[in-house]
Formats: structure tokens, sequence, C-alpha cells
């Protein structure tokens, strides 16, 4: 050090992740700054830093599920991340809709698969999703348009649109209960008159 300001750095290239430690040696006045002893310093980190990515936008209608790949990989190669990385939804999400990632935690590179699930009550628009990766005491993110749209768009429809699934199917379920009701009766009354013409003869 030279009256107490850090020299440009003499290394050629990036350094690789790893700690490393460095001294200081410091020539200036030792009235002005006598709290600097030349040695040793505190030994510094380097982390290899780490991308998150996403497949594109998504549709959905309420009441159902969508989804999403989001894959980590790392910019820095073959500098790669030796610590795990936390999977989230921080911002975006609609009213009622809930967000998981399978799986949630990997290291580098790895791919998740995001399944966004609305609510029947979910509003329709279009929405800007936020996922954040968080790990090694670094924090990355990727965006995507989430829009809701009306009808049935969605992989998975949610138990709680069940209950209208077996509204629209009581039409046919009364039918087939005329249909063997009027079978049953038909049935029973050729067998009575078939027992009838017997007992004549």
């Amino acid at each position: 050090m030279t009256n107490a300001v850090v020299p440009p750095s003499s290394s050629t290239g990036p350094l690789a992740a790893g700690t490393y430690s460095y001294n200081a040696t410091y020539s200036g006045d030792p009235i002005d700054f006598p709290q600097l002893p030349n040695g040793a310093c505190e030994p510094f980190s380097v982390i290899a830093d780490f991308a998150i990515h996403n497949s594109g936008s998504m549709l959905v209608s309420p009441g159902f599920s969508s989804g999403n790949t989001i894959w980590l990989d790392y910019p820095d190669y073959p500098f790669i991340p030796n610590y795990a990385i936390t999977l989230s939804c921080t911002a975006g999400l609609p009213n009622g809709a809930s967000c998981g990632f399978n799986p949630s935690t990997g290291n580098p590179p790895y791919s998740s698969s995001l399944i966004i699930t609305t609510t029947p009550t979910t509003h329709l628009g279009s929405y800007m999703i936020t996922v954040t990766g968080t790990g090694g005491g670094l924090t990355r993110t990727t965006q995507f348009t989430l829009t809701v749209v009306s009808g049935s768009v969605g992989g998975t429809v949610l138990p709680t649109a069940k209950p209208s699934l077996l509204i629209s199917l009581l039409p046919y379920a009364a039918l087939l209960f005329v249909s063997t009701a009027v079978a049953l009766a038909y049935y029973r009354r050729k067998r009575r008159a078939r027992n009838r013409v017997a007992f004549l003869l």
C-alpha cells in the first residue's frame, strides 16, 4: 500500500474461485497512519458466478396450472460454483396464485420445473413473474410474462374446479339412470308375461 491506497493488481487475468491471502506494505508517514502496520491482511474469497434463465412466457386459465423450465449455468467457465442455489418466486404472482419448483435447490448446472397454480378467482391479465436464485452470497434473477386468460388453458385442473365439472356431468348421469330404470322395468314386465303364459299352459 502507498499512502493507504491499494495499488492496481498485478494479476493478468481473472482469479479462479477459492480463498486467497495477501500482504500489505505501508511506506508512508507512521505519524499520520500509525495504526497501519505492515504484515498479513484478512484473507478474501473469490466466488464463481452463476446465471439463471427461463423457457419463456406462460399462458394459464383461472383454476388451472402451467409450467416453465428454469435452468442455471455458470458464465465464468471453467470456474464452476461449488455451492447450492435455492429458487423462489419473489415478485409478480397474481392474486391466489402459487408457485413451486422441482427441485427447488441444486448445484449449477441444473434445471428445475416451475409450476404456477391459479385459483378460479385469479384475475385475468398479464403479470411479470420474477424468479430468484440465491446461494454463495449471490442473488440472480430471471423474468417472464404470465398471461391469465379465460377458457381452459393449462395442464392440470385444480380440485377447486371439480364441483363445476360434476355439475356439468349431472345431465348425463340422470340420462343413464332413467335409461337403466326403463330397461329394468321392461325386463320385469316381459318376465311376468312369460310366467303368465307358462301358468296357463
